[in-house]
This record gives structure tokens, sequence and C-alpha cells, in this order.
């Protein structure tokens, strides 16, 4: 966006879309930042935001605001490929923390793949208990392993349910 693209609005309530779509967008934004991008004193932005955070937008925090709601998913098929080496690695790293006779939880994360597929060839007695059905695909057939898959709706770009 080019600065003729932004100007700061003349209105509030666009003022108050803009603040919002833009804490949404980024999960949290410095007060400083806010004034500046849109030329307004600091207990202008800081009214802005009070507004904003009672309509249910944002959660105000000292000297600037956060998004309440979650990040964005991103897609699981890009996440798979990127870090590859690094997730292989701190999946080993947290097979060396579980013990026998355990019960752990793994979320639906490609990093806690690689730990579900290094857990597969430990020979440990768990339980697992996860939200990704690929997970719970990778532990079916492992001996020694209860697999637990929760149920609910499948969100396609986290690969959870």
């Amino acid at each position: 966006m080019t600065a003729q693209e932004f100007r700061p609005p003349k209105f509030a309530a666009v003022r108050h879309e803009r603040i919002a779509a833009l804490v949404a967008n980024r999960g949290s934004i410095q007060l400083d930042e806010l004034a500046a991008a849109f030329d307004v004193s600091h207990p202008t932005m800081r009214k802005d935001l009070t507004f904003l955070e009672r309509q249910g937008l944002l959660k105000r925090t000292h000297g600037g605001a956060v998004s309440i709601r979650a990040p964005g998913e991103r897609d699981l098929m890009m996440r798979s490929v990127q870090n590859v080496e690094a997730k292989r690695a701190v999946g080993l790293v947290c097979c060396d923390l579980v013990e026998d006779g355990e019960a752990i939880f793994l979320d639906c994360g490609t990093t806690m793949h690689h730990f579900a597929q290094q857990l597969a060839t430990r020979g440990l007695q768990l339980t697992v208990l996860t939200n990704s059905p690929s997970i719970g695909e990778c532990l079916a057939d492992v001996g020694g392993i209860t697999h637990i898959v929760l149920g609910g709706q499948i969100r396609r770009k986290s690969g959870g349910i």
C-alpha cells in the first residue's frame, strides 16, 4: 500500500474499522505506531482502543492492543514442508522426555507428527490422546500405544479436529 492509498480517515468510524482490521491481521500493535499511522494524538488513539475493546474487537494492553481472535490457520501442506529437519530434531528430543506408562496429548501440529513418528519406533507403553487424524493413523498399528482421537469437526487447513 502506498502512502497515497493510505490516508488517515477523517471519520472515527472509518478509523475504528481500519484499526480493528490492522490488529486482527497483525495480532498486536503498539500505540505509538497506531497514533503515527492514523495521524492522531495518543489520547485519541487510547479512546479508539477503549471503544474497540468495548465492542469486543480487540484487547487493550499497556502501550498498544492485541487481537482477541486466534491467528489465522496456516495451510497444513505449507507447514509440513517448512523446517523439516528442525521438526525432526524437536520430535527426537521430545521422545527422550516421555517415559513408559505415561499418557500424553499430541496436538495437530506438523512438529507433533514428527514426534509421533519417532514415538512409534520406541517400543514404549503409552496412551496418546490427539486431535490429529494423521497422528492417530501414524500410531494406529503401533503395539504398546493406545491412541485416542478426539471427535469433532475436521479443520482442513490445520489438519486437526
